[in-house]
């Protein structure tokens, strides 16, 4: 028996070296956007950890596997946290009938983080390859520049990846941010929340939904335009 438990001992420490490896491996990002993310927040449940973006004083969005058990399960306990240390409890999450994305009234209203801005609009497959800015807070923050994908329809957009440039993302990045650069003031504007496997759905799709459900708060996010530029850098 001694034998038995020593050996079950060395798995789980050989297997707990092989999980922070691989986390290890995971590219960093780039550290100076990250000032420009505060807005990212890290959702803990009992069952897991996702991304959330704070998109009003009152309220997160995420991705609806994320937000889901709790929209269903109003008992459910949620945390939320944010960079700069401001924390908050989900109070009462809402699931779209359609697509993956979830929102979240949280409890006490966060005040010192600017909000992200949401395009007021789904990209096209008529726009072709859009470069964007991908972030999620898995393992704490991370922002990835230089992604680049092509919108499926007016509800997904799916990243382009090969094994020379594969997809930054990690377990628990769902729910994180796929942001375009705005030409006025280079701050990111969300256009998708992250699904998983190198797809996301876009936040247009939404706009009528979100305002509706965020309503009741007198509370709304921030929309804003962006058109994509003749020759596009990456941001």
């Amino acid at each position: 028996m001694h034998k038995l438990s020593l050996l079950l001992a060395v798995i789980s420490l050989l297997a707990t070296s092989a999980m922070f490896a691989c986390a290890a491996d995971k590219p960093p990002g780039d550290p100076s956007l990250n000032p420009k993310y505060q807005f990212l927040g890290l959702w803990q449940g009992p069952t897991g950890i996702g991304t959330c973006i704070l998109i009003s004083p009152s309220w997160i969005m995420t991705a609806g596997h994320v937000g889901g058990p709790k929209a269903k399960d109003p008992t459910r306990h949620i945390d939320i946290s944010f960079d700069n240390g401001t924390k908050a409890v989900v109070a009462e999450a809402f699931l779209a009938s359609v697509g993956d994305l979830a929102i979240a009234r949280i409890s006490p209203p966060v005040r010192n983080i600017a909000p992200a801005r949401l395009l007021d609009r789904s990209f096209s497959k008529d726009e072709g390859d859009i470069f964007f800015t991908m972030a999620g807070h898995s393992g704490g923050m991370h922002v990835h520049p230089g992604r680049h994908g092509k919108a499926m329809s007016d509800l997904h957009f799916r990243m382009i990846n090969s094994p020379e440039d594969p997809s930054p993302g990690r377990g628990g990045d769902s729910g994180g941010a796929w942001a375009v650069d705005s030409p006025d003031d280079h701050l990111p504007i969300v256009f998708a929340v992250i699904h998983g496997g190198g797809l996301a759905n876009q936040v247009g799709a939404y706009h009528e939904w979100l305002e509706k459900t965020m309503g009741p708060t007198s509370e709304s996010p921030q929309w804003k335009s962006w058109t994509k530029p003749t020759t596009q850098p990456d941001n």
